[in-house]
């Protein structure tokens, strides 16, 4: 409830990320996607910052294009695992405390 009353100061400046941030947040886990690198840049930089305004760290940050990866790195963001590419098959992550494929 202290999420989504946070969130909602910005949906009319950040609808998508909004949308998003109140669709996608599992427990303490966000998931989501976007179909280009620059979306998916552009909607985790909103959402770092909304997050960061509530005194909410996001942290953990993957995603299976390693370019996007490096520049959230550069950006500051708490990126896992900063030097392992994500890719389809037996790699895992945890999302809620359960394995997942990535």
């Amino acid at each position: 409830a202290t999420v989504k009353h946070h969130i909602e100061k910005y949906r009319k400046s950040h609808p998508i990320t909004v949308q998003h941030l109140d669709s996608f947040m599992y427990v303490d886990d966000w998931i989501t996607g976007q179909d280009t690198r620059e979306e998916a840049l552009l909607i985790s930089l909103h959402a770092e910052n909304i997050m960061k305004e509530a005194g909410m760290e996001m942290r953990k940050w993957i995603s299976n294009d390693t370019t996007l990866m490096s520049q959230w790195s550069a950006k500051g963001f708490d990126t896992y695992p900063v030097d392992t590419s994500v890719s389809l098959g037996s790699n895992k992550t945890k999302v809620l405390g359960l394995s997942n494929p990535r």
